[in-house]
């Protein structure tokens, strides 16, 4: 009885690890989504009509750079985003730096020190279910 259990407990959370994932990549995707105005284009980031209130980042080149605290406590809010970064990593919407990180060091206009940021790739955004990925 106790080896049935085991072997169903393990199959359910399979299926269960499968489904949370799904959920925590839409989340992911509908923050960007449903907040892409909040990202600041590297080139006019000073620009007084252009002004945004609680960025949540930069973008350059359909590349999204979001703060750490705007993805570890709004992006990921409810979710383990250590998990989620791993997620993202491997469906190739994260990009590491060099070293294999999940942050990088970037330049950002109007800061004097290069700020650790994740570097996010325009599949973000999606045209596909996160299921078809």
């Amino acid at each position: 009885a106790i080896t049935c259990f085991l072997a169903w407990l393990g199959s359910r959370e399979a299926l269960t690890s499968g489904h949370e994932d799904g959920r925590s990549l839409t989340q992911l995707r509908h923050f960007f989504q449903a907040h892409e105005s909040r990202f600041a284009h590297f080139d006019d980031w000073n620009d007084e009509k252009r002004q945004i209130h609680n960025r949540a980042g930069f973008k350059k080149d359909g590349e999204y750079f979001c703060f750490v605290e705007t993805f570890r406590k709004e992006i990921c809010a409810g979710l383990d985003y250590k998990k989620i970064e791993h997620l993202c990593a491997k469906k190739g919407w994260l990009l590491r730096d060099s070293q294999g990180n999940f942050t990088q060091n970037t330049r950002v206009p109007g800061y004097k020190k290069q700020q650790r940021l994740y570097r996010f790739s325009c599949l973000v955004m999606g045209d596909k279910e996160i299921d078809e990925e």
